[in-house]
């Protein structure tokens, strides 16, 4: 279900590193609208823009997301209803074509993206905000809301447009440090909730089942490492953070089992055994992003 709103993603990074605007514009932006039609109408397969402005979608026998392990025919991680890094790509995408592309889009579709907007930002924090838990819940359904506290809520703080206070953002940067973050990466599950999984082995059933569930994945290092720059203020309080806490990761893990490539996934218990492929390519990517980011903010 992201992979559309990924790719919105993907244009704002394109622009900022190439700073190719016109040109994306004449090439791109038929489709970012066709995509953005697709979902206001509801003609996106299992998906539904309801009438709070959130996006929701899936049933408890599908898996969507990102999170998408399944055993026995039923998803390990239910995540149908209205996902918040789903959620948080959509209100970013809708952003991006109203502030950036408003002078490619007809009037009416534009006043049409304006009021899911202000849709979305009258409803969003009242659905997903966890106050017990200083956090964004991990799902919003009305009936039945997943709490769980996992990474996912990051992308709801740490992507360019976003409709959270940066009050309740550092406290989601604290519960998120507290409870996920791991010298490899982010846990994808905290270890005091009843469902969390610290060891991946056995058959195939068994690992599916301790996927998302705890273990440990690099690539979410990028979205915390956006979220930490957006909202502490202090570049270099963030850039020897990052460095400290996740140095081991290029440090000694680059030249272990793939070389120069980084693994898959992690235990997310010590030792942080390494799982999963030698070589996984969105881990490399967003590791390569973070430490080109961290050399520039040291440069200045």
């Amino acid at each position: 279900m992201d992979t559309p709103l990924w790719f919105f993603r993907a244009v704002q990074q394109y622009m900022q590193y190439t700073g190719e605007r016109e040109k994306v514009r004449g090439i791109l932006a038929g489709t970012m609208k066709n995509i953005v039609r697709a979902f206001l109408e509801n003609r996106v397969p299992l998906a539904q823009v309801k009438d709070d402005g959130l996006l929701y979608a899936g049933s408890e026998n599908t898996q969507l997301t990102w999170m998408d392990a399944m055993v026995h025919g039923k998803p390990v991680t239910p995540r149908n209803g209205a996902c918040v890094e789903i959620n948080a790509l959509w209100y970013n995408a809708l952003c991006l074509m109203a502030k950036d592309f408003a002078g490619d889009m007809e009037r009416k579709l534009l006043e049409r993206i304006e009021h899911f907007i202000s849709l979305f930002e009258e409803n969003f924090v009242g659905s997903f905000w966890n106050d017990a838990r200083c956090s964004l819940n991990d799902v919003f359904r009305p009936e039945n809301p997943d709490i769980s506290i996992r990474p996912n809520q990051l992308f709801a703080i740490g992507l360019p447009y976003t409709c959270v206070d940066r009050q309740k953002a550092l406290a989601v940067i604290k519960t998120v440090r507290q409870h996920l973050v791991t010298p490899y990466g982010l846990r994808t599950l905290s270890p005091e909730d009843p469902l969390y999984k610290s060891d991946y082995r056995g058959d195939e059933s068994r690992r599916d089942a301790a996927y998302h569930q705890g273990i440990i994945w690099p690539w979410l290092i990028g979205i915390y490492c956006d979220s930490l720059f957006a909202h502490l203020g202090d570049e270099n309080q963030v850039t020897g953070h990052v460095l400290n806490a996740f140095g081991e990761l290029w440090k000694s893990h680059l030249a272990r089992y793939g070389f120069f490539h980084i693994s898959e996934i992690f235990k997310p218990n010590p030792p942080y055994t390494a799982k999963g492929c030698i070589a996984q390519a969105w881990n490399a990517g967003e590791i390569i992003r973070v430490l080109d980011r961290i050399g520039k903010t040291r440069k200045q």
